[in-house]
């Protein structure tokens, strides 16, 4: 996407506003921008999950994740994993896990919720062959769930950033299940 890398390198991107709370409108040099604000957010956060930038948040009260038997097999089994997203989780009893930390990135978006969410979605794809593609799958999947929603309206100042972190990304055309973020017109 030529148009998105010279406004990317040349930092000319102004946010005109949210459309239907649902895309990013924006304008660059070449253009203007229609932004997939959930796909967008979803990059930002998965690459802010890559092993060597993730950062924890310690919980001040540690959560309880209560999971069903299958669940916590899975999760049990992918310690190893959510450790290295950011979440450290302790076994608090029968089907239960004590949340001590959870990535940083996702700290203010419901991360016990999404905790829960990637890990019954790992279950379901326990029949995954590769080891790597699970692990990325989760990955993706806890994005998917921190990521701001479709619909859901954002000020003004955290709509920007939104923008400038995705130009910042490494592969700011495409969500992490390869569905383009944005749109030019120009």
């Amino acid at each position: 996407m030529p148009a998105l890398e010279l406004a990317t390198e040349r930092g000319q991107v102004e946010v005109l506003g949210q459309l239907a709370g649902r895309y990013i409108v924006a304008r660059s040099p070449e253009g203007l921008l229609l932004i997939d604000q959930h796909r967008a957010a979803e990059r930002v956060i998965l690459e802010s999950l890559s092993p060597e930038r993730v950062t924890r948040q310690l919980l001040v009260v540690p959560e309880t994740l209560q999971l069903a038997p299958g669940e916590m097999e899975v999760a049990r089994a992918s310690l190893g994993w959510l450790g290295e997203l950011g979440y450290e989780l302790e076994d608090f009893g029968p089907g239960a896990f004590l949340v001590r930390s959870v990535p940083a990135s996702t700290a203010e978006l419901a991360p016990i919720e999404t905790l829960r969410n990637a890990i019954a979605e790992l279950a379901d794809a326990e029949s995954t062959p590769s080891l790597d593609r699970r692990r990325e799958k989760l990955r993706a999947t806890v994005a998917c769930h921190a990521a701001v929603k479709a619909g859901e309206r954002m000020g003004p100042a955290a709509v920007q950033k939104l923008v400038d972190d995705l130009l910042k990304s490494e592969a700011p055309a495409v969500c992490p299940h390869g569905d383009p973020i944005i749109v030019s017109f120009g």
